[in-house]
């Protein structure tokens, strides 16, 4: 993965926030599938081809938003997350890179705005579990089952809020992996499809802010 220059990467940690989560077996580890971390309000479940859940709130329309300022990309650890055991600097690389991945893409269409404002929205991601494609490289403590070739994976949870009022208008709970054996090109490298899976996400993000009405 190609190393950017290090920046905060903020860790949360669940307090009283309800979440739903399941596990998906990827090779010898298991993905945390979290639902939405906290209140999801009024908002709405929409159909889409690119994403497990999409909520938007009844009569939004996201593109009457001409800006969008953009939180650093941050990671919450769940039970029995694999995010819990990837060196502190991994972590802090991937949010980065995430973050100017959003950034660069979003920015092709809208003006990225450093503080709230009126017609300025707020984007709020959280990495919610991630598996790297070579675990011996990236945990913190490595078993005999992490000493193998594996298929990357990662959760994430998304939010799109009104920058002034902080009201939330939209939400996005994903996951995805990388592509099985044999076919994984990225089987050979620490974070190939994690670093594939984030700008495919970046991607979806911008175009949410094109398309999007509840």
């Amino acid at each position: 993965m190609t190393r950017f220059s290090r920046a905060v990467c903020l860790s949360l940690f669940l307090g009283t926030a309800a979440v739903a989560a399941s596990a998906m077996p990827i090779g010898s580890l298991t993905l945390v599938e979290s639902g939405f971390i906290g209140d999801l309000g009024d908002l709405q479940p929409q159909p889409s081809h690119a994403l497990k859940h999409l909520y938007v709130k009844p009569g939004v329309d996201l593109t009457r938003y001409d800006s969008v300022m953009i939180d650093p990309v941050s990671t919450v650890t769940l039970p029995r997350a694999s995010i819990a055991r990837i060196r502190d600097s991994d972590l802090v690389d991937i949010c980065q890179e995430f973050t100017d991945q959003i950034s660069h893409r979003v920015g092709e269409s809208r003006t990225v705005a450093t503080a709230a404002g009126p017609n300025t929205l707020q984007i709020h991601v959280v990495l919610t579990d991630l598996i790297p494609n070579r675990a011996d490289f990236a945990f913190k403590d490595v078993s005999g089952f992490d000493r193998s070739y594996g298929v990357g994976a990662a959760a994430v949870q998304i939010e799109f809020r009104d920058s002034v009022t902080g009201t939330l208008l939209a939400a996005i709970v994903d996951s995805k992996h990388g592509d099985m054996f044999p076919y994984n090109m990225n089987k050979h490298t620490v974070w190939g499809d994690v670093d594939e899976i984030v700008m495919r996400w970046s991607s979806t993000i911008a175009k949410e802010l094109t398309q999007q009405q509840g």
